[in-house]
């Protein structure tokens, strides 16, 4: 964590974010809530509200046996013109979202300082062709735009919530 300023306590981030996906494909594909439901799954219903975006789908497989590559995507969304968005949901990373004491990714892309927002940017790029590409039930449909919903706590331990296009 070299060049974070405040080291918070780990709060187990990646569990966190399996429960905001669990219960995002139960509400999603089932129509089923938690009764518990995780203030970030709170924070991202607020956030799909506050931009118009109706969820269609959750966790859609998509993947490219010649490119040996394969995602899920986390939320297929409506926006209110109807058009097809995708979004991937990310939970965490408070404090060194943007810290780029990683050095450089590689070729083609050495130019780019390694961060975990510039390595969501590029899996929601791949995302994003596959989705295009690939063979699925929603195929037929034009892709409008793509973002990454990112969902942490501040310095104060609030709940907040950043939204950025690909």
């Amino acid at each position: 964590l070299k060049g974070v300023p405040i080291i918070k306590k780990k709060k187990g981030g990646r569990r966190t974010g399996n429960k905001v996906d669990d219960q995002l494909y139960q509400w999603v594909n089932h129509n089923k809530i938690s009764k518990y439901p995780d203030p970030k799954f709170t924070e991202l219903k607020k956030v799909l509200k506050q931009q118009g975006w109706t969820p269609v789908y959750s966790q859609l497989d998509l993947g490219c046996t010649s490119l040996r590559l394969g995602t899920r995507v986390d939320l297929i969304c409506e926006n209110k013109d109807g058009e097809l968005i995708l979004v991937e949901l990310k939970c965490g990373f408070d404090d060194y979202y943007d810290i780029g004491n990683q050095g450089n990714m590689l070729a083609p892309f050495d130019d780019i300082e390694t961060t975990f927002r510039h390595k969501h940017y590029l899996q929601l790029l791949f995302t994003s062709w596959l989705f295009c590409h690939c063979s699925h039930k929603y195929s037929d449909r034009i892709l409008k735009d793509s973002y990454i919903l990112h969902i942490y706590n501040d310095n104060n331990n609030n709940i907040v919530s950043e939204v950025d296009v690909l």
